[in-house]
């Protein structure tokens, strides 16, 4: 399985201002517990499940031990499949139906703190069904809103939660800029179909704006940027309280990778137009390349300094979380993701 390294990159021209004030703030966990999920482990466990080696917990005691919920991403109302193959695998695993909670789908049209509120409400929900503490996975936009969450919220995550997985997360996104803005405009230095996807996806937006207007903007940098900035300065106390509970899943792919392997087709062209204007660059085998998932670069599914990076995996925005049409990958990926969460929570 490819991999790219765990380690954080800034943004393509430097890393910015506010996640240097996010990294320095972040300082204030030198009095964190030490977290339940570590990256070692972690991705040794997906390997080993993946041959067959994975020792997963059998007593019943440790079945029922976590509620499991997951929070969906944008657009989630047109998805078909979203965490299909995570929820079946968890049943696989022995975990009862009863702990394997509905997904939640924040609103599309609704901003970050807006959904983050809506969030927290059904989590409080969740958590009042019985005394187990609840694991919740969130993806994309929806990771941005457990993130939210947690920080408004730090006492209900330590009572309430025992880890937060957010997924792919998409602390802004260069899609959502160039469909909000316009900017940067494609140019010659992208492959000649893709930029013609993108551009006539820009046109599609433009059409649909006003529906998912406060949706969209909320994923620009911009106004991830001021977000992240408010939350640093109103909630900086609640870093401490949540960061040993805050889990980061990445992805990356190479737009021009193995067609059997690689990005799916729909996100290519986005995946070329992050590569060339926005994402950190990395050189592979030969060719500079600016990593990212289709959607989110690399150095934005994570909030430096907060929280653990759990590991970096060769996916699409789609694959981890959706099933096959809307990702390209099988089944496998999602199980062993799975398979090492309820490994390493046991542990």
């Amino acid at each position: 399985m490819d991999t790219a390294p765990d380690h954080c990159y800034g943004p393509k021209n430097g890393r910015s201002e506010m996640k240097q004030i996010v990294y320095l703030l972040s300082l204030l966990c030198i009095v964190c517990q030490a977290a339940p999920l570590d990256s070692q482990s972690f991705r040794a466990a997906m390997d080993a499940h993946r041959i067959g080696t994975l020792e997963l917990p059998s007593e019943q005691s440790e079945l029922t031990k976590y509620r499991y919920a997951f929070v969906a991403g944008f657009l989630n109302e047109g998805l078909v499949g979203y965490f299909h193959d995570n929820r079946r695998a968890l049943l696989d695993f022995g975990i009862p139906d009863y702990l394997i909670e509905a997904p939640i789908y924040p609103p599309s049209i609704n901003t970050v703190e807006a959904n983050a509120q809506f969030v927290l409400e059904q989590l409080k929900k969740l958590r009042q069904k019985g005394d187990q503490k609840l694991v919740v996975i969130g993806h994309s936009k929806g990771s941005v809103e457990l993130f939210t969450t947690a920080m408004h919220a730090p006492d209900f995550i330590t009572e309430g939660v025992e880890a937060l997985i957010l997924v792919q997360s998409a602390f802004g996104s260069g899609v959502a800029d160039y469909m909000v803005t316009g900017k940067p405009a494609v140019d010659h230095r992208m492959p000649f179909l893709a930029r013609k996807v993108v551009a006539t996806a820009g046109l599609l937006e433009s059409h649909l704006h006003s529906l998912i207007k406060d949706g969209m903007e909320s994923l620009t940098h911009l106004k991830t940027n001021e977000l992240l900035s408010k939350l640093m300065l109103s909630d900086k106390e609640s870093i401490p309280q949540i960061s040993d509970k805050l889990y980061f899943i990445r992805g990356w792919e190479e737009p021009g990778h193995n067609p059997l392997k690689g990005i799916t087709e729909i996100l290519k062209p986005t995946a070329w137009y992050l590569a060339t204007y926005f994402c950190k660059s990395k050189t592979i085998d030969g060719r500079i390349y600016g990593l990212n998932d289709g959607l989110v670069c690399l150095e934005d599914q994570s909030v430096a300094g907060i929280g653990t990076i759990l590991t970096t995996l060769s996916a699409d925005h789609a694959d981890l979380m959706t099933t096959i049409p809307t990702s390209n990958q099988s089944s496998d990926i999602r199980i062993n993701l799975m398979a090492a969460i309820v490994h390493g929570l046991a542990q």
